[in-house]
């Protein structure tokens, strides 16, 4: 058998659980495709509202999808979906300050669990002269300008 690491370090890996489980809580589906394109979106779109249809021309996925997880962050505060004044419909879709302080909190979350629990590298480690080496080679490389290749 090989020894994959797992178990070797309690503390980080209490941490990635406590990370993931703050994750699940804050900002559900932030790692599905959907998740992230809506993210996307959001940062993107985050001062000016656009209604619903705009969302749904930007993502790739299903209305029924979109809609679900765009109730879930207006349940968590990340967005606010205004109603249309005169019909009473769903009207634009605004970001709310929050998306923006929850994800600077994961990026803290992320840092700290790794400052509180080093990281021992597992499998062969680089010698300690390679980057002086790499660097060496990269510069006595010909300045030359980059090539476009062309397919037909």
């Amino acid at each position: 058998m090989f020894d994959t690491g797992f178990g070797q370090n309690p503390t980080l890996e209490r941490d990635l659980r406590c990370l993931s489980d703050w994750q699940r809580r804050h900002l559900p589906n932030i790692h599905s495709p959907l998740g992230q394109q809506i993210l996307a979106w959001l940062i993107r779109n985050r001062d000016q509202p656009k209604p619903f249809s705009h969302l749904l021309i930007s993502t790739s996925l299903s209305p029924t999808s979109v809609r679900h997880l765009l109730n879930q962050f207006a349940v968590l505060g990340l967005v606010e979906v205004r109603k249309a004044p005169v019909t009473c419909r769903r009207g634009d879709i605004v970001a709310t300050p929050k998306p923006k302080e929850r994800l600077e909190e994961y990026a803290e979350r992320i840092r700290a669990s790794f400052r509180t629990s080093p990281v021992t590298p597992v499998g062969p480690q680089p010698h300690r002269h390679s980057a002086h080496f790499i660097t060496s080679v990269i510069s006595a490389l010909p300045a030359s300008k980059p090539q476009v290749i062309r397919r037909y």
